[in-house]
């Protein structure tokens, strides 16, 4: 680990190239025109002014007033405004703001990883829910932030990405959430009133990212990462940027090194020497494990040259970095569909040669999503080029299998930065409910649960404590098994600290979603579902109801069986779904593990099996996509449990 006064003299020659934070606004821009402001409840606003100046805010008729402090910052409170709309928000200071079309209802936060971040039109049916989205839910607000790392706690979002709150339409919604999308309008059909969503989500990211660097400190992890932080810190302070740019040059020079296609500049738009390349039609799957390079040339509408456009990649599984015409437009991780926002400069001629360097490992790679996901759009509203089809592919060797990565890009295994970059630059914004739904990077994370606790305490100490919040279950993965119980979990280990977390915490509800996965994708595409799982748990912890799933929460020995007793139980009991296994296994005095029956008995399940007539200890749903077999009425599945792993 570099010293830090090692680390601020590294930084120093290429301070020049860092961008200036830009002055702060009157208003925080999470408040805009089309948004959704809290309904029913004292709500903050908060802005910036000259230290002393009076800013006035009005809303439904009413008004308050505040006095900006030393540091320019004001804070006043409205409300409870009552549900509805449309209204005018007034904020008169040393400027004049009026913001039309605002609404007032519930407000969401969707945040975590890859999945809560795939677009609508990666999701079953996305693209016509997408379609029928403007004349079906105008009174659903979206707002999607852009991410960035930080060192320290920030009080805006990224410039780079402008906050602008949009009414569904079209043309704006197949990129967003569709776990946020769907949980929204399902929240809006069943309380009728308006409701906003506020998408913070990055793919590949762990929880610690998400977390207050105080928390990971309490709880004693990733000192080392922490110390990391610290360096961000200084160099932001400093004026540097947010990743050391002797990082990028060192993680650049060994892909020429090792990496042929780099050195070749397979990027660019000649076409390199090499015999190397072969037909391969996008979306399709190739095998190969470490770089593949894909290469399409295709021609703009004349009306489109010289404008700025969008490009739409489907889903790459790895990751992967994009270029346009030899510019390097974006990079990711995981399946989540690429969604590229391309400068004129690079849309300066008809040829366009779309690039792309994808890292795979495990054997197997492709492009995912259909057809229609993998286009070129452009500003000039020209019809979209295609990019499906015929590409150009080179599979390089010599790459070695372990290559440096950037310590601060992405976040993804950056403890705290992206709570600092992305969650508390929007605090104190009085948040109806949020909605997590990552756990996949952590898999098998014996810290998970506890990490989890500390996290929903984070975020309560910036949005209130009592901001309720539903943890997304992780869906089942992977093949399953023909054992009674599956002991090498991952994606069974997080679900497990996901439901003990909910059971735990106050105001914590769980959507399971263990029936929705994939055994053989890790982006499984029923996002509806999910959606409309997370809007009953969110309205359930309003009521103190079920929803979400059954949790099971007491075994009890009932002669030869064990006696299983359930919360949170849904539609009016519970019901048995056929199939063989179950999902449930008995253990013996003698330690061994048996698939067991089960049946209902009034509001419990009861458990047997002649091959374990003293039972010590039951278990369900104990694989990594294990059967699901137990439901309550109104069809959500239960989760995972142990009596004897608790």
């Amino acid at each position: 680990m570099l010293s830090l006064r090692r680390a601020l003299l590294l930084l120093l020659p290429i301070l020049a190239l860092a961008a200036a934070e830009p002055a702060k606004p009157l208003l925080h821009p999470i408040f805009g025109e089309h948004m959704v402001f809290p309904h029913g409840r004292r709500a903050a606003l908060w802005g910036w002014a000259p230290a002393g100046a009076r800013v006035q805010v009005s809303l439904a008729g009413q008004q308050a007033e505040a006095v900006a402090g030393a540091d320019g910052r004001w804070q006043a409170e409205l409300g409870p405004v009552a549900a509805g709309g449309p209204y005018e928000l007034v904020v008169a200071g040393p400027q004049q703001l009026v913001l039309k079309d605002v609404l007032a209802g519930e407000v969401l936060l969707c945040s975590g990883q890859s999945n809560m971040a795939m677009g609508l039109n990666g999701a079953e049916g996305g693209r016509e829910e997408a379609a029928g989205a403007a004349s079906a839910a105008a009174s659903v607000r979206l707002l999607h932030l852009g991410m960035r790392i930080a060192g320290t706690p920030r009080d805006l979002p990224t410039p780079a990405n402008p906050v602008q709150w949009r009414v569904p339409a079209a043309d704006n919604l197949g990129g967003f959430s569709a776990v946020g999308w769907f949980t929204a309008r399902s929240l809006q059909q069943r309380l009728k009133i308006p409701v906003g969503v506020v998408a913070c989500a990055w793919g590949g990211t762990n929880i610690r990212a998400w977390m207050a660097e105080e928390s990971l400190a309490r709880l004693g992890l990733y000192g080392d990462e922490r110390d990391l932080l610290r360096t961000l810190a200084a160099a932001e302070a400093a004026g540097a940027p947010p990743v050391p740019q002797q990082e990028r040059e060192q993680v650049a020079a060994w892909w020429k090194e090792h990496d042929p296609g780099s050195a070749a500049g397979f990027e660019r738009p000649a076409e390199p020497a090499t015999g190397a390349w072969s037909d391969q039609e996008l979306p399709g799957a190739w095998k190969h494990d470490g770089t593949t390079w894909l290469r399409r040339t295709v021609q703009l509408p004349a009306a489109a040259v010289g404008k700025p456009g969008r490009l739409l990649l489907g889903g790459l599984p790895d990751d992967s970095t994009v270029w346009v015409n030899g510019a390097e437009v974006g990079t990711g991780r995981g399946a989540e569909p690429r969604n590229y926002r391309i400068d004129a400069r690079q849309l300066a001629a008809a040829p366009v040669t779309v690039a792309i360097r994808v890292w795979s490992e495990g054997g197997r790679s492709g492009g995912k999503g259909s057809p229609g996901d993998w286009r070129l759009e452009s500003d000039a509203g020209t019809p979209p080029v295609a990019l499906a089809g015929a590409w150009r592919r080179a599979a390089t060797t010599g790459v070695q299998p372990v290559r440096p990565r950037l310590r601060l890009q992405g976040g993804n295994g950056a403890a705290t930065m992206l709570y600092n970059g992305g969650i508390r630059p929007l605090a104190p914004f009085a948040f109806s409910g949020a909605v997590w739904y990552q756990g996949e990077q952590d898999a098998g994370n014996s810290d998970y649960q506890r990490m989890l606790a500390a996290m929903i305490g984070d975020w309560r100490a910036l949005f209130g404590k009592d901001l309720p919040v539903v943890v997304v279950g992780l869906p089942g993965f992977h093949d399953a098994v023909a054992t009674p119980v599956e002991e090498r979990l991952n994606f069974g280990a997080t679900r497990l600290a996901q439901a003990a977390a909910a059971l735990a915490l106050p105001g914590v509800g769980l959507a399971v979603i263990t029936d929705l996965g994939d055994a053989k994708d890790v982006h499984p595409t029923r996002k509806r579902a999910v959606g409309e799982r997370a809007a009953a748990a969110l309205v359930a912890l309003r009521e103190g109801a079920g929803g979400g799933g059954p949790l099971i929460v007491k075994a009890e020995r009932a002669g030869a069986a064990m006696r299983l007793t359930c919360q949170r139980v849904s539609g009016g009991g519970l019901e048995l779904r056929a199939g063989e296994p179950s999902g449930f296994a008995l253990k013996g005095a003698d330690g061994a593990w048996h698939h067991a029956r089960a049946r209902l008995d009034g509001d419990t399940v009861v458990v047997e099996s002649p091959e374990v007539p003293e039972p010590v200890a039951v278990r369900y749903g104990w694989a990594n996509n294990p059967p699901c077999t137990l439901y309550d009425r109104a069809g959500f599945p239960a989760a995972p449990f142990g009596s004897d792993r608790r």
